[in-house]
């Protein structure tokens, strides 16, 4: 299995759409993503499932000011960092950090 990295040819894809704003949803599942790349682009995401990946870095959700729904279970996150944590308490995120060490 190799290491993925989120790009735009994998967002257009996956989502059949031209443009990453159109995109409001997003499950992106068991694809072994270790980097996030370019998901900050989707700017009107709403929804996000990562969950069951390989990402330890979340710095690149600090640009998605409208995801309300956020599943990052079982990944190898080991810091939030403020950014993250800010994206956390404004929209009610709820993240357990076992299912992640």
């Amino acid at each position: 299995d190799e290491d993925v990295k989120i790009t735009v040819e994998l967002l257009k894809s996956i989502t059949g759409e031209f443009d990453l704003e159109s995109i409001l949803f997003l499950k992106l599942t068991k694809m072994n993503i270790c980097n996030l790349g370019c998901i900050g682009d989707c700017v009107n995401l709403e929804r996000l499932d990562l969950s069951r990946n390989d990402i330890s870095n979340l710095n690149p959700l600090a640009s998605l000011k409208l995801l309300t729904v956020l599943n990052l279970s079982a990944n190898r996150i080991s810091n939030l960092g403020k950014v993250t944590i800010f994206i956390i308490i404004k929209n009610n995120f709820y993240l357990k950090k076992s299912q992640n060490l």
